[in-house]
C-alpha cells in the first residue's frame, strides 16, 4: 500500500478547510435570519383588527412591543408564551367593570361578556324560568351597566272564609204575639278561595283567583215568631199589690247580647223573663210599667242595675218590652209604678 503523495493530501486539507467554512458561513446566517426576520400577524384589540409586522417571536413580546398587557381578568388568546408565525391572529379582550344585583347582594364584576346572558353564565348565575333580568338576556353590555336580576316565583294559596247564614222566620200560633223563639241556632259555611300568588324577591307582589269552593253549606237561623193572643199585662191587682211611687220617662230594652249572662245583682239574665234594670229600685222590687204609646202594661221584677245611657230610666228585657210594644221603637215613653 503506498501513502499519498503531498498533492493528494493537500487537495484534501483544502476541501475541509472548505466544508468548515461553509459550515461558519451557515451558522452565521442562520443567526442574522432569526435576528432580523419579520412576521406579519394580526392583532385584535376589543374586537378591532389590525395587521401588524413584528420581530417579536412570542404573543408576549408582541404585546410588549406595542406597549399592551393582560391583566388577570383580561381574555388572550393564544396564551402570552406561544411562538408567532405567519399569519397568526393574536386576540386580546380587555375586561370592563360592571355591577351586578342577585339574591339581595349588589357587587362590582370584571367581564369581557358583550351581552348580559354571557355575562351571567361566566358569573355562575343559574336563571329560573321566570326570573326578570335587566339589562335583558340579549342586550350587549357597557362599562358600568347595573345589570338586576330579580327572581319571580309562583305558588298556590288556599284562603278560607266565613259565608254567612241566613234567618229564617217561622209564625207560631202557640206563642203569644211578637215573643221569639229560637228553634235552630245559626252556623257560618265556609268557603275556600285559591289564588295562584306571584312572589318578587320573596315578596308577595300579585295574586290572582283560580278557583272558588264551597267546603261548608251554611246552616240557616230558625226563629219562631209568635202569632198568638197577646200576653195578658200582670197588673198590681191581679197581684194584690199597692202603688206606692209613680214615675215617668223614657224606656229601652236590651236582649240577646246580655242572654245568659250575670245581671249586677248576681242573677242570670233571662230575655224571655219579665225582668228590668233600674239604678235606684233594690234587688227584686216589683214594677208595673206602662208603655203611653199603646195603654199596655206589664209587670216586671227588678233584677239588674241600669239604664247605662243618659235620659233613661228603665231598661226592660225582650220579653216585656213584647208585651206593652215597646220592641219595634226602640224607646218610649213609660209610666212606672212602684208596687208593695
Amino acid at each position: 500500500m503506498s501513502l499519498p503523495d503531498w498533492h493528494t493530501r493537500k487537495r484534501v486539507i483544502r476541501c475541509a478547510c472548505r466544508a468548515v467554512l461553509l459550515g461558519l458561513l451557515f451558522v452565521v446566517a442562520s443567526w442574522g435570519y432569526r435576528n432580523i426576520v419579520v412576521s406579519q400577524v394580526t392583532l385584535v384589540i376589543d374586537g378591532q383588527a389590525q395587521h401588524v409586522r413584528t420581530k417579536a417571536r412570542t404573543v408576549g413580546q408582541l404585546l410588549e412591543e406595542r406597549g399592551l398587557y393582560a391583566r388577570a381578568q383580561d381574555v388572550l388568546q393564544p396564551s402570552s408564551q406561544d411562538r408567532l408565525n405567519n399569519g397568526t391572529v393574536v386576540e386580546l379582550r380587555r375586561a370592563f367593570p360592571l355591577f351586578v344585583s342577585v339574591d339581595g347582594q349588589t357587587h362590582r364584576a370584571y367581564t369581557v361578556a358583550a351581552k348580559t346572558a354571557d355575562f351571567l353564565t361566566a358569573l355562575g348565575v343559574t336563571l329560573a324560568p321566570l326570573d326578570r333580568v335587566e339589562p335583558a338576556l340579549q342586550d350587549l353590555l357597557e362599562p358600568g351597566t347595573k345589570v338586576i336580576v330579580t327572581r319571580v316565583s309562583t305558588s298556590s294559596v288556599l284562603e278560607k272564609a266565613d259565608v254567612p247564614f241566613a234567618t229564617e222566620k217561622k209564625n207560631d200560633p202557640q206563642l203569644p204575639l211578637g215573643q221569639r223563639r229560637e228553634l235552630v241556632q245559626g252556623r257560618p259555611g265556609l268557603l275556600g278561595r285559591t289564588f295562584a300568588v306571584t312572589y318578587v324577591n320573596g315578596r308577595e307582589e300579585s295574586r290572582q283567583l283560580v278557583e272558588e269552593e264551597t267546603l261548608r253549606q251554611p246552616l240557616n237561623r230558625v226563629v219562631a215568631i209568635g202569632t198568638g193572643a197577646t200576653l195578658p199585662a200582670v197588673t198590681a191587682g191581679a197581684r194584690g199589690g199597692q202603688v206606692v211611687q209613680t214615675m215617668q220617662g223614657l224606656a229601652s230594652w236590651y236582649g240577646a247580647q246580655f242572654h245568659g249572662r250575670r245581671t249586677s245583682f248576681g242573677d242570670v239574665f233571662d230575655k224571655n223573663a219579665l225582668t228590668a234594670a233600674h239604678r235606684s229600685f233594690p234587688h227584686n222590687t216589683r214594677l208595673r210599667v206602662t208603655y203611653l204609646k199603646t195603654g199596655r202594661s206589664v209587670e216586671v221584677r227588678v233584677n239588674d242595675y241600669g239604664p247605662h245611657i243618659g235620659g233613661r230610666i228603665i231598661d226592660l228585657s225582650l220579653a216585656a218590652a213584647e208585651a206593652i210594644g215597646l220592641r219595634r221603637a226602640g224607646i218610649g215613653m213609660v209610666r212606672i209604678e212602684v208596687l208593695r
